[in-house]
């Protein structure tokens, strides 16, 4: 019998889930998630993460499912990072793996996989990752218009768009800002103690800038739980060029199979059980914005009450007919059943 963790929050949350509403914050039933793994003859222990012991060898070779947090700073993300890395280095198997974690409320790393996982075979997006201010004036050699992004934030919020080089470091420093008025007054105090005193930046928050693509009308969400493909089509509002957060969106559409087959090969090259994705199509070449693989949103899933899934080597539409916790079992379980030989 394979043994399989799931880790929770302190608030006893595991990934998320709207069926208490529109602006629900619960969290999917653990109960049904332990018996549908059951029902799959899987051992399942359900653990707090503070509850996790890694000198403990029952980890060795267990499978461990996860969530991540969107918490303020992500304080509470980073004592997750800490758990996991020592639970990897115990032998254990994340699903996803540790490097899908980092990239969650994570832009910087995001890019980072992005040319790491996809550059130049599915994307064509160009992009560079700053730790400051300071590196941005050092390293930039973009010229307007491009796009800015805090490295957290969802919805579109953090992103801007740089029309002009007038306004370029207002907005760089605007999306950058760490100030901290005790750090300020001690520099200050520095500098006049020690003349050769190098301050430190008030702008340390990281961001990346990134290619604008013009004329864009909207994105496709496509979310996937293993096999099965929600979508929606999202549409920007009027003088804007973001569709995240617009509200505007249409449900179960007739999909064009191009976007789902290069879903599907995104889904390989990232080898991962479930996925959310922001597909564009710009002027027939198809690319991807941004990418989460835990505790992304669940609207997709919810709004929508038809899939797409390969049969024969043919996209087929059905009726959505699982639950969402049925959904996430089932594609661990197809992911898990897909990986198992390599341990």
């Amino acid at each position: 019998m394979k043994k399989i963790f799931i880790l929770i929050d302190y608030q006893g949350f595991f990934y998320s889930s709207r069926e208490g509403g529109q602006d629900s914050n619960n969290g999917m039933d653990i109960d049904k998630l332990v018996n549908y793994f059951q029902e799959h003859e899987y051992e399942v222990h359900v653990l707090n993460f503070h509850e996790v012991d890694v000198s403990n060898e029952e980890f060795q070779n267990a499978y461990i499912l996860y969530q991540s947090t969107e918490d303020q700073y992500l304080l509470y993300k980073n004592y997750i990072e800490d758990v996991l890395l020592a639970l990897e280095y115990r032998g254990a198997i994340l699903i996803p793996r540790f490097e899908l974690f980092r990239a969650h409320s994570n832009k910087v790393f995001q890019e980072l996989l992005r040319k790491l996982f996809l550059y130049p075979t599915l994307t064509k997006i160009q992009s560079e990752c700053y730790g400051c201010y300071e590196d941005f004036k050092k390293g930039n050699r973009r010229k307007p218009p491009y796009v800015v992004k805090s490295s957290e934030g969802a919805k579109s919020s953090g992103v801007k768009l740089m029309l002009d080089t007038k306004n370029e470091d207002k907005l760089i420093k605007s999306i950058s800002k760490s100030f901290e008025s005790i750090l300020w007054i001690k520099d200050k105090i520095k500098s006049v103690i020690r003349p050769h005193h190098i301050k430190v930046s008030h702008h340390r928050n990281k961001f990346i800038c990134q290619d604008f693509i013009p004329d864009l009308k909207g994105d496709y969400k496509v979310v996937i739980y293993g096999k099965r493909y929600y979508v929606l089509d999202r549409r920007v509002k009027d003088n804007d060029f973001r569709a995240s957060g617009s509200g505007i969106y249409y449900t179960d559409i007739d999909v064009d199979t191009n976007i789902l087959d290069y879903a599907e090969a995104l889904m390989e090259k990232f080898d991962c059980p479930y996925a959310s994705f922001d597909i564009i199509d710009d002027n027939g070449y198809l690319d991807i914005v941004e990418f989460q693989f835990v505790t992304f949103g669940t609207g997709t899933f919810f709004e929508s009450s038809i899939y797409f899934t390969k049969e024969n080597a043919s996209w087929v539409k059905k009726e959505r007919d699982m639950t969402l916790e049925e959904n996430v079992v089932d594609a661990v379980v197809h992911y898990i059943n897909k990986i198992q030989t390599k341990y």
